[in-house]
């Protein structure tokens, strides 16, 4: 692949200097239908280099970002991973607030229910037991 790497800037260095040194300057015409644009063979190829140019400067800057975004949801389910993780490891009893403790009641026990509390964090995705 190097080989042919080079062999191609060769080939394409050759091109460049046999347009830049070889070009006749004749004129050369485009006919846009209302407009006429008359240029040399030197001018349309400097042209062509630059469109080229911006080409694949957009092309690069697409690779990057497209880079960049993955880079960002591999970090973003990574912390989410981590984090769900953490939730799991936390211990039953913690994080329970005296609301959620078992009501007595005599001989009678029933659990307390989160339905009615007004400390319940509605954005929580934890479930409240």
């Amino acid at each position: 692949m190097l080989a042919l790497g080079l062999i191609l800037l060769v080939v394409a260095a050759l091109v460049v200097l046999g347009v830049v040194f070889g070009a006749e300057p004749t004129p050369i015409s485009f006919d846009a239908g209302v407009v006429t644009i008359e240029t040399t063979p030197l001018v349309v190829f400097l042209v062509g280099g630059a469109t080229l140019l911006v080409v694949v400067l957009g092309l690069g800057l697409i690779r990057v970002g497209m880079r960049r975004a993955a880079e960002h949801r591999r970090t973003r389910k990574e912390l989410d991973r981590v984090h769900a993780r953490e939730d799991r490891a936390v211990a039953p009893d913690e994080g329970r607030h005296a609301a959620d403790q078992p009501v007595t009641e005599g001989d009678r026990t029933a659990p307390a229910t989160s339905a009615g509390r007004r400390d319940a964090d509605p954005g929580d995705p934890r479930p409240h037991v």
